[in-house]
């Protein structure tokens, strides 16, 4: 789930051979499969359209805003030394 918005229950076909690979992508990531697709189509869809981000950081709470916000300040930051 992202932010405040509601889930919506669906199916979708993938092809068989993806599935062994987003199941282990999951377990790697520590999610179920249903959540690391989810994840990895908005990935997909924020870098081929960088609007896709502000409606994304639209429904964010500010606490979620606030720790992306943070985030970012880390990685700017670079490794500590």
């Amino acid at each position: 789930m992202v932010g405040d918005m509601p889930r919506v229950k669906t199916s979708l076909t993938f092809d068989e051979l993806s599935m062994p690979i987003f199941r282990a992508r999951a377990a790697a990531a520590g999610m179920d499969v249903s959540r690391w697709i989810e994840r990895a189509g908005l990935r997909k869809a924020a870098n081929e359209d960088p609007d896709t981000i502000d409606a994304l950081y639209a429904n964010l709470s500010r606490e979620e805003r606030a720790a992306i916000v943070a985030l970012e300040a880390l990685d700017r930051a670079g490794p500590a030394e």
